[in-house]
């Protein structure tokens, strides 16, 4: 089968070097440009040039029907443009901005309208516009292109929702400084590789996303820019679909802890995942670390909230120690799963425990990957202190969550890691990530419920606790209450007696 590929504003520079990369992969080539160049350069590949303005529609509807006529398929469409206004941004006129509309934004459009029933009948395509780095990051020396391309990135993806059932493929190049604009020495500077792009850098791209080396990349922006973008756009700008075990949440998830039956009935149904922790050891046995707590303990408040449980997933703690080795993991892992039925395992990790993760995964276990602070390592709680404030710790933890990810972990949970970490981390992984005092930009939030209800009446709890009532205050006044009725014999009175 003859592949064809169509090339608009394609005369010179990275759209030219793609046309000629793309005829030697054994494509054949139509050019559309406003110039001659394009003639010059389809003779030159056997192709077919065809001058005219892809700001006016009906020159791409001919070039297309052209095309068409002679070849009867469409399979690659490269968009490149010319250069809009430029200016300081207040001083850009409101004719200038609907020229920067046509010029970045509406002639991608038009291309594609028009050979979208072209592909979508022979069932695939691939279409692929080039670009700029200031998409994300937006660069005040050619504001018109930064704004109008950043809503081409949002076509292309609502683009390639619809019409990837098609096997049409849509995707973004976003080149930096390239040679054959001649970029300035200041721009170069900025650049971490300390050189400008070359044409061939861009038109490999385009030769990738053009073939089926390329055919599981749809709707992505894909920089080519030396390093110079420094922001991971996703962290800011993409909403992550939030998926756990077979359930999709379109909210933050919920979860609370419970080791006992009342409470994991209050909690069954009203909050989304229910953690049977270690930190029953001090909640409930008044230990200073969870570094006592058993297998034994966990197996058994464990059974009570499982069994008092319908609706809400149960997820339970390995306790300190439980899972020194792979062998010794899935043993009491097995153990815990076996007896509690609780639907997911938790695990404190560092990157030692990253292979146990994947070992346990590999047995059909679900596990949560908690990191951060990891509570079971500390002997005194007091010297427990958030993480992720300088370079190292960021790194360490962003490739913990990432290895936890790739192990099988379902979701991540992080404990005290700081604001900014915790965003980029819930950005780089697919799973949910549940956070503990580590900020809003988790996909759920956990506390202890002794905590979220101030049971012991502490006046002093972590600063990531929102206390939602004084249980232990107002408990207490009920005790006075109750103890004061029963001295002066008013409890029971005859409505509390039997006859």
């Amino acid at each position: 089968m003859n592949r064809v590929a169509v090339l608009i504003a394609a005369g010179s520079g990275m759209g030219a070097n793609a046309a000629k990369v793309l005829s030697k992969a054994g494509y054949k080539i139509a050019i559309f440009s406003s110039s001659e160049k394009s003639k010059k350069l389809a003779k030159e590949l056997r192709g077919i040039g065809y001058i005219g303005s892809n700001l006016n529609k009906d020159d791409l509807k001919n070039f297309i029907n052209i095309i068409y006529k002679k070849w009867s398929r469409i399979d690659v469409l490269v968009n490149s443009a010319g250069h809009g206004p430029k200016g300081e941004i207040l001083k850009i006129t409101d004719e200038e901005w609907f020229i920067s509309l046509e010029t970045y934004f509406l002639n991608v459009v038009r291309a594609i309208r028009y050979v979208t029933p072209i592909m979508k009948k022979q069932k695939s395509g691939s279409i692929i516009n080039i670009s700029t780095y200031a998409t994300f990051e937006p660069e005040k020396s050619f504001p018109t292109s930064s704004v109008m391309r950043a809503g081409l990135s949002s076509f292309t993806k609502i683009y390639s929702d619809e019409y990837a059932k098609y096997n049409i493929r849509i995707n973004n190049i976003l080149p930096g400084f390239i040679n054959s604009l001649k970029p300035k020495k200041k721009f170069i500077k900025r650049v971490p590789l300390k050189r400008s792009g070359k044409v061939g850098e861009i038109s490999a791209v385009v030769k990738l996303l053009a073939s089926e080396d390329g055919a599981y990349i749809t709707g992505q922006n894909i920089r080519v820019d030396g390093g110079i973008t420094r922001s991971v756009w996703k962290v800011y700008n993409m909403k992550k679909q939030i998926k756990f075990l077979n359930k999709i949440f379109d909210k933050p998830i919920t979860c609370l802890t419970a080791y006992s039956a009342s409470i994991a009935k209050l909690l069954d149904g009203n909050i989304d995942i229910i953690l049977v922790g270690d930190s029953l050891g001090s909640t409930l046995y008044g230990m200073k670390n969870t570094r006592n707590v058993t297998i034994n303990m966990m197996k058994f408040h464990g059974k009570v909230v499982t069994e008092n449980v319908k609706k809400s997933i149960v997820v339970i703690d390995m306790p300190y120690k439980s899972y020194i080795n792979k062998v010794t993991a899935l043993k009491n892992a097995r153990k815990l799963i076996n007896f509690t039925k609780a639907n997911v395992l938790k695990l404190e990790v560092q990157k030692k425990t990253i292979p146990i993760i994947k070992y346990l995964s590999k047995k059909k276990l679900n596990v949560i990957a908690h990191i951060g602070v990891t509570p079971q390592s500390f002997i005194d709680f007091k010297k427990i202190k958030v993480v992720g404030k300088n370079d190292q710790e960021k790194k360490q933890l962003l490739e913990l969550a990432v290895n936890a990810e790739l192990a099988g972990a379902q979701a991540i949970l992080l404990e005290c890691v700081t604001e900014k970490v915790s965003k980029e981390i819930t950005a780089s992984v697919s799973i949910p990530t549940i956070g503990i005092g580590s900020s809003k930009y988790c996909d759920g939030q956990v506390l202890v419920f002794d905590d979220l209800i101030n049971i012991n009446d502490q006046k002093k709890l972590p600063r990531f606790v929102k206390t939602y009532i004084n249980f232990g205050k107002e408990t207490k006044k009920v005790l006075k209450k109750f103890s004061k009725e029963v001295k002066s014999k008013k409890f029971p009175n005859k409505k509390f007696t039997y006859q």
